[in-house]
């Protein structure tokens, strides 16, 4: 529905495209938290044979959505913080799964040197963002990483009016840098320290 409100702008001349996010936004990993549920490990414990077995199923709706991006003459640009040695596995689930423009021009992955604006930035020299969706924050402007919570709800607030129109967030409540707001991004708590941080944020009626 807002992509093709989008296309009704007849004042847009470059060619049009929506910016996507990879895990929890097209590829399903519950399968690799099962796994870390049921072997007692976490991640990135088994991430890169997970990934490399390009065996997560497409959410429900992804392939639809952006086969009819692209029978509207659109391109869809897959953003991820993937790693460059997970492109192979990567290509060749978003291939098998049916996804359009599976090609190593549209996969933009993370290096030590990029970012999600980044590539934002480098696919808006050619193209119109009608679209970006993800799972997190860091998917749709930069400024989020390793903020505290207020600072985030903050800059959420102030972008009210793209959510649901240009932004299009999905929920993940496996894992995201929500949580790791809550620990003041202190990787280092043991995980009786993160579990009395998860329930101090917990709200009761």
């Amino acid at each position: 529905l807002m992509f093709e409100q989008d296309l009704a702008n007849k004042e847009v001349a470059k060619k049009r495209a929506i910016v996507v996010d990879i895990d929890e936004t097209m590829l399903d990993n519950s399968p690799y938290e099962a796994e870390c549920v049921l072997s007692g490990i976490a991640y990135p414990v088994k991430w890169d044979e997970w990934v490399n077995k390009g065996a997560a199923d497409a959410l429900p709706g992804t392939v639809d959505l952006c086969n009819f991006i692209a029978g509207k003459n659109a391109e869809v640009f897959y953003v991820s913080n993937r790693t460059e040695d997970q492109r192979e596995g990567t290509l060749k689930n978003l291939k098998e799964k049916g996804f359009p423009f599976a090609d190593n021009d549209h996969l933009m992955l993370k290096t030590a040197s990029t970012t999600k604006e980044f590539y934002r930035q480098k696919i808006a020299e050619n193209h119109h963002i009608s679209l970006l969706i993800g799972d997190n924050l860091s998917d749709f402007v930069p400024g989020f990483e390793k903020q505290p919570i207020g600072i985030r709800e903050h800059k959420v607030d102030s972008l009210r009016n793209e959510f649901g129109k240009r932004f299009v967030m999905l929920p993940n409540a496996m894992y995201g840098d929500w949580e790791s707001a809550m620990y003041n991004y202190n990787y280092k708590q043991t995980e009786r320290q993160k579990d009395s941080c998860r329930k101090s944020n917990l709200k009761g009626f």
